[in-house]
C-alpha cells in the first residue's frame, strides 16, 4: 500500500504514465504551471544558469510536491533513471538544473514501468530500434533532413513497423511547418491528431516537437476573429497548446467582447492560473458566473480547471445552503459578490463594475464591493447603510457576514 498522496498530484503522475509511458519531475513542473516552457527554452539555450531559479511559487512547496511525487513513483514500482541535459547550441555543453546537488538530481530523474524498461542486450543492438531513436532525436531537434533520412532507412529496414505511418506523418508536419501555412484548418486538425501519438512516441521530449508546430499555427492565426462555431480556430487555443500563457491572455483580451464567449472566459481563467495572475483568473470566473452560469457551474463542479483555490471557494459557497440553513441554494450569479465578502482583499484589485449589463447580480456585486471598501476604511456609518442595502438584495449574504463575526 502506498503512502497518502495528494489526489491532484497523483492524477498528474498517472496521466503522464498513461500518455508517455514514463514520469519525470521536470514534466510535472511544466504540466502544473510551476515552470513555463518559455523559461525552459531559455535554460536549454544557455540563457539561464539554473532551471530551478525560474520556477513559479514557493520553493518549499515545490520541493514538497516533488519529493511526494518521487516517493509515489518509487512506491508503485517504477524504475528510476537519471537524465542528462545539454545546451541546444552547437557546443552541446551540459546544463545544471540547480546549484543544489540534491535538487539537480531530483529534477533530472525519470521513471518508467518495469515492462517498459528495455533488455539491454536485446535493445541497443537492434538496428530498427536505433533507427527509431534516430527519428525521435531528429524530430525533437527539429532537423528535417535528419528526420527524412532516418525515416527512409526505417522504410527500408522495417516496412511493416507499427509506428512507421505515424512517424511519416510527424516528419511531414515538421516539413510543412518550415514554410508558409496554407489551409490553417487542415493543419490544425493534423497537429491535433499528432499530439497524442507524439506524447507516446517522444515521451517527455514531446514538447520540443509539438510546441513549435503550435506556434507555427498561432502565427498563421494572428488577426483571425474568434468564431464560436469554430472555437479552436483561434490563436488563443493554439497558444494554450503551445503553453504560451501570456500569449493566450493577449489573444483573449484582443477579442472584442470576449466576456460574451464562455470559451474565451475559460481560456483567460486558465491563463491567469498558469501565470499566477489570480485577479485575471477571478475576473474571468466572475464573467462566467454572470453571463454563462451553466458553463461556469459545470466547470466549477469539475474542479475549476485545476484551480484549487477557486474550487475550494466554490465548495464553501455551496456549503452556505447548509451552514446558513437556507431554503434553497444561492444562484451562481451571487458567487462573485460572495467572493468579495469571503476575501475582502479582492475589492482592492477588482473594479467595482465588471458586468456588461445592469442587473441584480451587478447591483449585488457593487454593493458588496462598496461595503468591503467601507469596512477597510473603517467607515462604520457607510458600512451600516450598505448592510441595509445588502439585506434588501440578498439577506443570506448578511447572515454570512454575521457568521464570520
Amino acid at each position: 500500500m502506498t503512502e497518502s498522496i495528494d489526489n491532484q498530484l497523483q492524477t498528474q503522475i498517472d496521466g503522464q504514465l498513461m500518455e508517455q509511458g514514463a514520469f519525470t519531475p521536470l514534466d510535472l513542473l511544466l504540466s502544473s504551471g510551476r515552470l513555463t516552457y518559455i523559461d525552459y527554452e531559455q535554460w536549454r539555450q544557455g540563457n539561464q544558469p539554473y532551471l530551478d531559479e525560474t520556477l513559479l511559487g514557493s520553493p518549499k512547496r515545490i520541493r514538497q510536491q516533488l519529493d511526494a511525487a518521487v516517493a509515489y513513483a518509487k512506491q508503485i514500482g517504477l524504475v528510476e533513471d537519471e537524465q542528462e541535459f545539454t545546451c541546444w547550441d552547437n557546443t552541446g555543453s551540459k546544463l545544471r538544473l540547480s546549484a543544489d546537488d540534491e535538487m539537480h538530481h531530483l529534477l533530472s530523474l525519470r521513471f518508467v514501468s518495469v515492462q517498459n524498461e528495455p533488455q539491454m542486450d536485446m535493445f541497443f543492438d537492434n538496428p530498427v530500434v536505433v533507427l527509431v531513436n534516430d527519428i525521435v532525436a531528429a524530430l525533437v531537434s527539429r532537423s528535417l533532413a535528419d528526420a527524412e533520412r532516418a525515416l527512409d532507412n526505417l522504410y527500408q529496414q522495417s516496412p511493416n513497423h507499427a509506428d512507421l505511418a505515424m512517424f511519416d506523418q510527424m516528419v511531414s508536419a515538421l516539413g510543412r511547418s518550415q514554410g508558409p501555412c496554407g489551409d490553417t484548418q487542415a493543419e490544425l486538425s493534423s497537429v491535433q491528431e499528432l499530439s497524442g501519438h507524439a506524447k507516446r512516441l517522444l515521451s517527455a521530449q514531446y514538447r520540443e516537437y509539438l510546441i513549435p508546430l503550435w506556434r507555427y499555427l498561432a502565427k498563421a492565426l494572428e488577426g483571425v476573429a474568434f468564431d464560436p462555431e469554430q472555437p479552436q480556430h483561434h490563436s488563443s487555443y493554439v497558444l494554450a497548446r503551445a503553453e504560451d500563457w501570456p500569449g493566450v491572455s493577449h489573444a483573449v483580451n484582443q477579442s472584442p467582447l470576449w466576456q460574451q464567449q464562455p470559451v474565451l472566459c475559460l481560456r483567460l481563467a486558465e491563463s491567469g492560473l498558469r501565470r499566477q495572475q489570480r485577479i485575471e483568473a477571478i475576473t474571468a470566473w466572475c464573467y462566467l458566473c454572470w453571463l454563462h452560469p451553466q458553463v461556469a457551474e459545470e466547470s466549477l463542479n469539475e474542479g475549476g480547471q485545476g484551480d484549487r483555490n477557486v474550487s475550494d471557494l466554490w465548495h464553501r459557497f455551496l456549503d452556505l445552503e447548509d451552514t446558513l440553513e437556507l431554503d434553497e441554494p444561492l444562484e451562481i450569479g451571487v458567487f462573485p459578490a460572495w467572493l468579495l465578502l469571503a476575501e475582502p482583499g479582492l475589492a482592492q484589485s477588482l473594479p467595482e463594475k465588471l458586468p456588461l449589463r445592469e442587473d441584480r447580480a451587478a447591483q449585488l456585486f457593487g454593493v458588496c464591493h462598496r461595503l468591503v471598501k467601507a469596512r477597510l476604511a473603517a467607515d462604520g456609518d457607510r458600512e451600516m447603510g450598505l448592510r441595509g442595502e445588502l439585506q434588501q438584495l440578498e439577506p443570506a449574504l448578511v447572515d454570512f457576514l454575521k457568521s464570520r463575526v
